[in-house]
């Protein structure tokens, strides 16, 4: 689980990227929540949540990579799902397109994380608030097996929860 909150008070070109991807070189992303809610700086900055260094090419985006949680705040020409430095997906349906059919069941929201309001946060999600993390994963058993969260606690074998932190949550 990833969670940026940045913002600057001098970088006109300000952005960030929840995770940055070489283009290059294969990348495997799986039941992971990237959440990216800064301030892009107000001429040429952007919020992404999916970066990659170039232009993207399915072979380097593995055939596996599914059931994430990518969010960038409310979609616009700054705020962006994903960003290759050509194109610019707002939403995660002109995302899944792209992809295709990778992260078919992907999904887009602000996940309902214990705290984000002040350091340190807490970035289990709290279990009384609805979320498609619930049971939204895939098992993983290749090229490791992902039996355990960051608590170590155990995964579910057939419905995991998407992001770091499994549990009994609230699904939609």
């Amino acid at each position: 689980s990833v969670y940026l909150n940045a913002t600057s008070t001098s970088a006109t070109t300000f952005g960030t990227s929840g995770i940055y991807k070489s283009s290059s070189t294969t990348g495997d992303f799986r039941n992971n929540i990237i959440v990216n809610v800064s301030t892009p700086g107000a001429t040429g900055g952007f919020t992404v949540a999916h970066r990659w260094s170039g232009a993207y090419n399915a072979t380097y985006y593995a055939a596996t990579s599914n059931n994430n949680c990518f969010y960038a705040g409310t979609p616009s020409a700054t705020n962006l799902i994903f960003y290759d430095g050509t194109n610019a997906d707002q939403t995660m349906a002109d995302y899944k397109t792209r992809v295709s059919p990778r992260d078919a069941a992907a999904f887009s929201e602000n996940p309902p994380f214990i705290n984000i309001a002040t350091a340190p946060y807490n970035l289990h999600l709290q279990t009384t608030v609805a979320t498609q993390c619930e049971s939204g994963g895939t098992p993983v058993t290749a090229p490791i097996a992902v039996a355990v969260d960051f608590d170590n606690d155990a995964r579910n074998a057939s419905t995991p929860d998407v992001g770091a932190d499994e549990g009994s949550f609230t699904g939609l």
